[in-house]
């Protein structure tokens, strides 16, 4: 290197020349190997692959069996259909039975004079007294064909010791029923003739006739019925 100058304070001196570049040094020996660094850190995770293509379908499993579903719930009710066309007329039906009929009722005043006495029973209630005692047939018409079935009779007199009253269902002049009152009977209670069934045709003439016996009184109130079919 060239020499330096040196600088007075005050004045600046010039510079001096740049000296040659020495010749290049030889190269050094070759360092040992380094040992191994350490294991670097994971990279990031790469991009998903694309999708791969649609695998060839499988072979159709066994039927299943299953338990049935429940019932499901009944729909609403659909509208009302038009009127369908009115049908032949069918034939005539065989004929109904008769009415169940009903009941003839008689009733009236009798005597009981000792002897043997015979009166008549009409429609013409109780409480008229001596007066209206009937000694011959009423004998009722019948308007229609119809059956007698049954045949009851009452008495407001209890029947004293040895006595008797004796109703008679009487059609055409025919008797077709016949209850006895004896000693102990009436007094209110009523008394039926044994079940029995007769046919009265229209005209024919229908009584109730009374025969009372053995006892004294002036006016027994009585009554009967006569059930109608």
């Amino acid at each position: 290197m060239a020499d330096e100058k040196t600088l007075t304070f005050g004045r600046r001196c010039k510079r001096g020349e740049r000296g040659e570049r020495g010749e290049r040094g030889e190269r050094g020996e070759r360092g040992k190997r380094g040992h191994d660094g350490s294991t670097g850190s994971t990279g990031s995770t790469g991009a998903s692959g694309g999708t791969g293509s649609t695998g060839t379908t499988g072979a159709t499993g066994a039927t299943g069996f299953g338990a049935t579903g429940a019932t499901g719930a009944t729909g609403v009710d659909g509208s009302t259909g038009a009127d369908g066309a009115t049908g032949a007329t069918g034939a005539t039906g065989a004929a109904g039975v008769a009415g169940s009929g009903g009941l003839m009722k008689f009733s009236g005043i009798v005597s009981a004079p000792n002897l043997l006495a015979v009166e008549y029973l009409a429609d013409t209630g109780f409480g008229l007294g001596v007066g209206s005692i009937i000694t011959i047939p009423v004998a009722y018409p019948a308007a229609v064909a119809r059956t007698l079935r049954n045949f009851t009779v009452n008495s407001q007199l209890l029947i004293p010791l040895l006595g008797s009253m004796t109703f008679e269902l009487v059609v055409n002049g025919l008797t077709v029923s016949t209850v006895t009152l004896n000693p102990g009977d009436g007094n209110g209670v009523p008394k039926s003739a044994t079940p029995f069934t007769a046919a009265v045709l229209v005209g024919q003439t229908i009584d109730v006739r009374v025969t009372t016996a053995g006892f004294v009184s002036a006016a027994v109130e009585v009554s009967a019925t006569v059930g109608v079919e």
